[in-house]
């Protein structure tokens, strides 16, 4: 699956090593104690094959299942734990992308038909060559399957027409905010992982397992943020809005405002509900995930286009 995440699989053969290596413990001991920590060690793996198994065949929920029961194996659990989130934010965007307004995109593909369908009659206004036309009077282009306008190439004759439509141009954005960039809050994680593990190792203390904890955070923080660099977590446009879906992805989804019914606005994130089929679905955006100094401007803009849009519920 192309959402899949792999430290998914490696955080699991991992978890199962650590179940396999703490049953084989605790079974030499036996007794009450015994039996439930091996009880629950097994419906935790249990737990997180059947969330894996959700995210296999597109269910987002799974993300939440393979995340509860990695919590157990936490600090190597974090591997499995924060792949089986990153995995479900990206199917949900995938989902968003899919099903906000459908309807919108339909008018679209049958204007590029009609436009594509007459440019035989174009060219012909612009003096470029007639098509020569079959037995039966009529011109072979017009037998011709209809090809979407963008796709189809245009003659010699359109192109050198004056009248000729100009190639479309991307939009200027109203307004954009971009990922807060957060290497140097991993590389503090990072450091002080280290020194809080040579620490817990020299006292013979017993917080190295949030050392570990620390180290993984502070990696996963850097990823993200290399990955981040440069790139937008929320664009207004004219007619939609693109923003993130989840604090673990980075991929915009694109929100027509037509498809807006409600939203909801608090200080830590924006909460949509959007037309989906016969029903809604429901849409947030955290603002932490922009530059601290960015936040309250971006609160203001949001907040300023749903109350313009008449979606805004103000408590």
């Amino acid at each position: 699956m192309e959402n899949f995440n792999e430290k998914i699989w490696v955080g699991f053969v991992i978890n199962v090593l650590v179940a396999l290596w703490g049953i084989s413990d605790m079974a030499a001991d036996g007794g009450t104690v015994a039996a439930v920590f091996i009880t629950v060690m097994v419906g935790c793996l249990l737990l997180t094959g059947a969330g894996i198994a959700m995210l296999v065949r597109g269910d987002p929920a799974g993300g939440i299942l393979g995340a509860v029961g990695s919590a157990i194996f936490v600090p190597i659990g974090l591997i499995c734990l924060i792949g089986c989130l990153q995995c479900r934010d990206k199917l949900r965007s995938a989902a968003f992308t899919e099903t906000a307004a459908p309807e919108s995109r339909q008018p679209a593909a049958a204007e590029t038909s009609a436009v594509a369908a007459a440019e035989p009659a174009e060219e012909e206004k612009c003096g470029g060559p007639e098509s020569p036309a079959g037995s039966d009077g009529i011109s072979a282009t017009a037998a011709a399957p209809v090809v979407p306008a963008k796709a189809a190439p245009r003659s010699e004759g359109v192109a050198a027409c004056e009248e000729a439509p100009a190639a479309a141009t991307d939009e200027t954005p109203l307004a954009a905010f971009g990922f807060a960039d957060e290497r140097a809050w991993g590389w503090t994680l990072v450091l002080g992982s280290v020194a809080l593990f040579f620490f817990a190792l020299y006292h013979g203390t017993s917080i190295m397992s949030g050392s570990v904890v620390c180290f993984i955070m502070g990696i996963v923080r850097l990823v993200q943020s290399r990955q981040r660099l440069g790139r937008h977590a929320c664009i207004l446009y004219r007619d939609h809005l693109e923003c993130v879906s989840g604090v673990w992805t980075s991929d915009l989804v694109s929100i027509p405002y037509a498809s807006i019914r409600e939203a909801r606005y608090s200080g830590s994130r924006l909460r949509l509900q959007l037309a989906s089929g016969d029903g809604t679905t429901k849409f947030a955006f955290y603002f932490a995930l922009l530059a601290s100094d960015k936040r309250d401007e971006a609160r203001t803009v949001l907040q300023d286009k749903m109350r313009e849009l008449g979606v805004l519920r103000e408590n």
